[in-house]
């Protein structure tokens, strides 16, 4: 058994000096010092120990009858992790994940609130609560843009509006019991989330200025659909495996068919007057499935040179990189996330185009296009479009809720920008890349959505 303990040479630490901020790997995770990397340790001996702490004898008491895809995809994810060991300094705490709880270092936690301990606690839930497979995720908005489109920026604009359920990050990573509209704003987990909110963003000190994550706010599905298939890394780190799954929609569409349960789940005590709204960049490549899902879909997708979404991508997923792979090299970051895109873009314009094909509308009403550009300069006013379009109503209360968060947010961004240590605007050169080969690659997108 052993502990991640690599500690730099002074070369090594001279070499990290000499880098960017946003470019210097990052001391271990604490955590990452107490817990045991033991690589004969299976997936079984930690699933035991969970069924140990929740009381139950085998699989099919805590699960309910097989099949179980999502255990199939936690199993190989886990064969992943174990051959990653000597690379990843935070493979203990992606090992961990599995337990939560049971390991060293966090007595506090019951061992319910790792990807085990969720997925046991949703099938009591649903076996002892059948009739909450029936209900329906009312008239969902999806926001497909892909990453670093004015995703987050819009999704938090979407929530604002009091006739809609939007769920926050916290509701995904612990859905139980389901949270009730009349004590969501005091539920308990909604301080433990602030705390987390404060750890995470400690930890990665550079993330601030790309992204503001806020696990009491509005987050995408991937923070709950990682319960069945281990996204996060499969996105923006180079060199895993898993990320051929992310555009296979045989591999995604149990994924989904249980991320619908989790928001059953959580409609079943606090469901939505008007309709849902929910997003996340990997839905782009399943937008046939998810219309299979959920048949009221309507669907906005962002757009945003590709020039630009590009070095923004890179730069938060290095970010984002740092702790777990070290020695990850912009360039290396550049090639894959350029790789990343010309899969997925490809994808959901064909995923849009079947989609298409089989509406005798032409136009397709269950798309909504919204520029980077025009919803950063007017916001407002492309919430007041794609309302219309959706054929749905800005309240005065509404309106009043987004003027408000936008003069918040506008004094935030700027507080950001004076604070030391803010990076330079990403570039393609940065990550070795160039705009000529970025432009020409995806030409067509642009021209579709851009001029």
């Amino acid at each position: 058994m052993s502990t991640i303990n690599d500690p730099k040479t002074s070369s090594e630490e001279k070499k990290n000096d000499d880098l960017a901020p946003e470019h210097r790997p990052l001391p271990p995770h604490p955590l990452a010092m107490v817990v045991p990397v033991d690589t004969s340790l299976t997936f079984e001996d930690f699933e035991n120990a969970a069924l140990k702490k929740w009381g139950y004898d085998s699989i099919e008491e805590a699960y309910g009858p097989p099949p179980y895809p999502w255990r199939n995809n936690l199993m190989r994810s886990w064969k992943e992790v174990v051959e990653e060991t000597t690379s990843n300094q935070t493979t203990p705490l992606r090992m961990a994940m599995f337990l939560h709880g049971i390991m060293p270092g966090r007595p506090e936690d019951d061992g319910r609130n790792g990807i085990l301990g969720r997925q046991i606690a949703k099938a009591q839930f649903l076996k002892e609560h059948p009739e909450v497979l029936d209900l329906e995720i009312k008239d969902p908005i999806i926001l497909i843009g892909q990453n670093r489109t004015g995703t987050t920026f819009l999704h938090r604009l979407l929530s604002l509006d009091p006739s809609v359920r939007c769920p926050r990050g916290w509701e995904f990573m612990n859905p139980l019991p389901p949270p009730e509209a009349s004590t969501y704003e005091t539920d308990p987990r909604v301080g433990k989330a602030r705390v987390a909110t404060v750890e995470f963003n400690e930890f990665l000190p550079q993330l601030k200025f790309c992204h503001e994550l806020d696990f009491t706010k509005p987050e995408e599905c991937i923070f709950a659909m990682n319960d069945d298939l281990e996204m996060g890394q499969a996105i923006s780190v180079p060199g895993q495996k898993s990320t051929s799954r992310l555009f296979d929609s045989s591999e995604m569409e149990p994924v989904y068919a249980s991320h619908k349960k989790t928001l059953q789940i959580l409609s079943s005590k606090y469901p939505a007057q008007s309709h849902w709204v929910i997003k996340c960049p990997t839905h782009l490549p399943h937008l046939q499935v998810l219309t299979k899902l959920f048949p009221k879909a309507r669907f906005v997708w962002t757009h945003r040179s590709m020039e630009a979404v590009i070095p923004s991508f890179c730069r938060i997923s290095q970010v984002m990189s740092l702790a777990s792979l070290p020695a990850l090299t912009p360039a290396t970051m550049g090639e894959h996330i350029f790789n990343y895109y010309t899969e997925l873009l490809p994808k959901g314009l064909a995923e849009r185009a079947a989609l298409e094909d089989n509406n005798d509308q032409g136009v397709d009403p269950r798309f909504v296009d919204v520029s980077f550009d025009e919803l950063v300069a007017d916001p407002i006013q492309q919430v007041r479009s794609i309302y219309d379009e959706l054929g749905l109503e800005v309240t005065d209360d509404y309106l009043a809720a987004m003027e408000a968060y936008l003069e918040q947010d506008a004094v935030k961004r700027n507080e950001l920008k004076q604070r030391a240590g803010a990076p330079p605007k990403p570039t393609l050169k940065e990550y070795g890349l160039d705009a000529k080969t970025v432009n020409e690659t995806f030409a067509s997108y642009h021209e579709r959505f851009l001029q």
